[in-house]
């Protein structure tokens, strides 16, 4: 049950951002970040679930299918992103070998889609199998978290798996592309609905047929039947009513699973962030929630169910903080002038940092203190990025203040002016390996999101120092951290430092928490609770979901 929790610490979250210098550097990293960025529209998790597909076969009987994710069908805008980055690297003729071609397809066609403004996020059409492997090959080149996860073409399982979860089997705009080969045969003596053949450029016709599935507009089928699957096309052609979906199989995932109260929860960690399929289950068995994560960030759409199985609410995730209500979806009268006059944007201000939203103290229907330890083990990503001698350097140049650590890293006892060149002299030697992040964890009753804001930036003097010494107000810090580049960054949102911590991007090991009475509790070494405190913030907002219906 959610707690009722609005005090006076909530003024920290009206943050002033001072002014930041931006070098032509930064400038030219920003552009060159948003203009590779492909990010599709939705991404659909789909949990692991044992298919039965009698219907194709009465000798398949039952196919596992493992947990994965689906994007939506690729759309002409996405597509075209593809098309424009091999014409600046690849040979012309092997951009010219990925234009969409067939009989009822023709280079001037294309053009004409992908010129045209209103069709940017409709599907494209006419992508060959092959094409659509390169786009996928290209995606994982791209891709930040290749170790983790990959991106591919989903198996005819994954499909009808999606479809059934999310009940698209009649509502596709075009047939999707599978893995699967085609082959009479398979469908007489095979024991199992996964066969796969790519074949080579002079193999047969018949050996490069390729199952699709679904509907189309031009060739609606009713029901997820026989008929959907005993189509094919040929891998190096396509047809006007074919498109193609990626998947997202997640692989090296540790793998955990906890439970708190009445939920049963499973979920992936990848260098100790939350990453893939994150799922919640009632004790009856049936599913509450499902999401995926990315780099400890929400990611595509989030569903909740009731404990009868009814689906109450769903949201479309790009990152912590931005997301599209899907359902239900309620009009009202000013809902036009609403969206054209948004109370907040994620977008920079003038010293090129993302302001935080305002935040009104009666809004905070449920908030947390939280402090994290952040080291070379837990956070290998930010020590390797981010040189903090250079940037306790920085701090010291700038006139922001220290802060004795006091009790809980309070802020009651600053460090006298005079003696900052004797600190600044004593921090040569402090354990630059570790650093300590106090933040504050809410639930935003007016938009329905939760939001984690870092108060505090502490450092400890040496390895053997249970507590850090000295403290930064983290809102004062802001244009500093912001003008440290991230390279490889794990977001296209994220460019800097604070870009990191301010979407969150980061777990740490969670070392204290506030208790009922806003007082420090430290917590036991075991791993499993750490897990558990960081897990029950997500459940604690679902079931916030649930009570407002949004």
């Amino acid at each position: 049950m959610l707690q009722t929790t609005i005090t006076n610490r909530f003024s920290l979250y009206l943050f002033r951002i001072r002014s930041l210098m931006i070098s032509k550097k930064l400038l030219s990293a920003l552009f060159a970040v948003f203009s590779i960025s492909v990010i599709f529209s939705q991404w659909y998790p789909v949990n692991e679930t044992v298919l039965d597909l009698s219907f194709i076969n009465k000798k398949f009987k039952t196919e596992r299918v493992y947990a994965f994710a689906i994007s939506n069908l690729i759309t002409v805008r996405e597509f075209n992103e593809y098309l424009k980055a091999i014409e600046k690297d690849s040979s012309e003729t092997f951009y010219k070998s990925q234009l969409p071609k067939s009989g009822t397809i023709s280079e001037k066609m294309v053009n004409a889609i992908v010129s045209d403004t209103s069709l940017r996020n409709k599907p494209m059409p006419g992508v060959s199998w092959t094409v659509a492997r390169n786009y996928c090959k290209w995606l994982n080149r791209q891709s930040t978290n290749a170790q983790s996860s990959e991106f591919d073409l989903p198996y005819l399982t994954e499909l009808i798996a999606f479809n059934i979860l999310y009940k698209r089997e009649m509502n596709d705009e075009l047939k999707s592309w599978t893995l699967n080969s085609y082959d009479e045969s398979m469908y007489a003596f095979n024991t199992s609905a996964v066969y796969c053949y790519d074949a080579k450029k002079d193999d047969p016709p018949a050996m490069k047929r390729k199952t699709i599935f679904g509907s189309s507009y031009h060739m609606p089928n009713i029901g997820l039947n026989r008929q959907n699957i005993l189509n094919y096309e040929y891998q190096d052609s396509s047809s006007r009513e074919v498109g193609f979906r990626i998947v997202k199989r997640f692989k090296l995932l540790k793998q955990q699973s906890l439970c708190i109260e009445d939920l049963s929860i499973t979920f992936g960690l990848n260098n100790n962030h939350l990453e893939g399929i994150y799922q919640e289950y009632y004790d009856n068995g049936r599913l509450k929630v499902l999401g995926m994560f990315a780099n400890h960030n929400r990611m595509g759409i989030w569903s909740v169910w009731d404990e009868k199985g009814d689906l109450k609410i769903q949201r479309n995730y790009s990152n912590n903080l931005t997301c599209d209500f899907i359902y239900p979806r309620v009009d009202f009268p000013y809902q036009k002038i609403y969206e054209a006059f948004p109370e907040y944007q994620l977008r920079r201000n003038s010293s090129h940092i993302y302001p935080y939203r305002y935040v009104e103290e009666r809004a905070v229907v449920y908030s947390k203190r939280i402090w994290r330890e952040l080291n070379v083990k837990n956070e290998p990503y930010l020590f390797d990025q981010v040189d903090f001698k250079v940037l306790i350097d920085s701090l010291f140049k700038s006139t922001t203040k220290w802060f004795h650590y006091g009790t809980s890293g309070n802020f009651s006892k600053a460090v006298p002016g005079d003696s900052i060149p004797i600190l600044k002299q004593q921090a040569l030697s402090w354990d630059m390996s570790r650093i300590e992040i106090k933040e504050d964890f809410f639930i935003n009753k007016d938009n329905l999101l939760s939001d984690s804001r870092p108060l505090a930036l502490s450092f400890y003097e040496d390895s053997s120092s249970a507590l850090p010494s000295y403290s930064l107000y983290y809102p004062y810090v802001r244009h500093t951290l912001g003008g440290f580049i991230l390279n490889n960054a794990p977001m296209n949102e994220i460019l800097n430092l604070d870009d990191l911590f301010f979407f969150h991007c980061y777990r740490g090991k969670i070392i204290a928490t506030t208790s009922l009475n806003f007082e420090r509790e430290s917590m036991n070494s075991e791993p499993s609770k750490d897990l558990m405190e960081e897990i029950q913030k997500f459940t604690v907002e679902h079931n916030g979901w649930l009570m407002f219906g949004k």
